[in-house]
């Protein structure tokens, strides 16, 4: 199944998954990649009971609770999705993403620090990481300030001139 996903023969690779799945009905990582086939494929419905039935083989499979997460923030569960990409975030493979997620999560919350602090954290894990930088631009731009406070000295601009340099044709850089 593993090198039709890495094909992106998504149709094969359900057919290999639910092969595997018939034999063993918990091989995790069966469960998680068909989960991840069915978010790719808009069936959330289907990719969470997959995930449910993954993290009850697991409860701390990494990848599990990052599609999981992804999976609940379609479903506008918030908090489950949180859960999973706290989980998610203790595996090196998937920390960058997940505190992506969670610095969007956090940006569409308005609660701008965080989201700050969450993007800084995924940059970490990966310097090009560009959806971080945009969470870092458009907190940065958006977050309030104290009368007395000084401006952020152009933090929102000091991100969106590093995603010019790595990316020229950058449309939320120029818009």
């Amino acid at each position: 199944g593993k090198e039709f996903i890495r094909e992106r023969q998504y149709a094969r690779a359900v057919e290999k998954l639910e092969l595997c799945l018939a034999r063993d009905p918990n091989y995790l990582p069966a469960l998680t990649d068909l989960a991840m086939v069915n978010y790719r494929n808009m069936e959330y419905a289907k990719a969470m009971d997959l995930l449910k039935r993954a993290l009850s083989v697991d409860t701390y499979d990494p990848a599990a609770n990052f599609y999981y997460g992804l999976t609940a923030l379609t479903l506008n569960k918030e908090t489950d999705a949180r859960d999973g990409f706290d989980i998610a975030v203790q595996d090196p493979g998937y920390r960058g993403a997940a505190y992506t997620e969670l610095s969007r999560m956090e940006l569409r919350e308005r609660r701008y620090e965080k989201a700050i602090d969450y993007a800084e954290l995924a940059l970490r894990e990966n310097q090009v990481n560009v959806e971080a930088m945009q969470m870092l631009a458009a907190a940065h731009r958006l977050r309030p300030r104290a009368a007395d406070e000084l401006p952020d000295a152009g933090r929102d601009s000091l991100w969106l001139s590093r995603l010019k340099f790595i990316n020229p044709l950058n449309h939320f850089a120029w818009f």
